[in-house]
């Protein structure tokens, strides 16, 4: 079972989280199991999504 997005949601808000990082990905688990409506969708920081939506460019991208 995936997780639902902002692509599938788009009027749900969005939780974005850190993909790479185990705790994280336990908290949007939790999270989602607690919403259990899709009144949220998740996505990584990494997805190229959040870069085009929010104009954010990952630390790494531009530091790495």
């Amino acid at each position: 079972h995936g997780r639902p997005t902002p692509r599938e949601f788009p009027d749900a808000d969005v939780v974005i989280y850190d993909g790479r990082c185990i705790f994280c990905q336990g908290q949007v688990k939790n999270l989602q199991w607690l919403d259990g409506k899709n009144r949220l969708a998740f996505i990584s920081l990494h997805d190229p999504w959040v870069a085009e939506q929010f104009q954010y460019t990952c630390f790494e991208d531009t530091h790495g």
